[in-house]
């Protein structure tokens, strides 16, 4: 019995630790700390060897400069802005809304 749960315990541990680095998710650092991160969406996508990332965030503060932390594997060859809509489109394309004919 004794050593099953060693087993458990040890297992449980090695899981554990093995997952520490997903807690790393970046932020945003304004001064005084006056802006909150109200909602985040990221599109992580592979094609032809090159990894790109697709993130679009809104805050709530009323702050002229802020600063923007995203953990990324590598140093990005480029970063280039995306169209404001582009992660909602993607969302909306492939997630049609069911048409309903009928009486509900």
């Amino acid at each position: 019995m004794i050593k099953r749960f060693a087993i458990l315990v040890s297992a449980l541990a090695l899981f554990v630790l093995q997952s520490q680095s997903v807690f790393a998710c970046g932020g945003l650092i304004a001064p005084n700390g006056a802006i909150r991160l109200s909602r985040a969406a990221t599109l992580v996508a592979w094609h032809d060897g090159i990894e790109r990332y697709m993130t679009s965030f809104t805050y709530q503060g009323d702050v002229p400069k802020l600063g923007w932390i995203v953990p990324l594997p590598a140093v990005p060859l480029k970063i280039e802005e995306g169209g404001g809509w582009t992660l909602l489109r993607l969302a909306l394309e492939t997630r049609p809304q069911p048409i309903w004919t009928g009486s509900t």
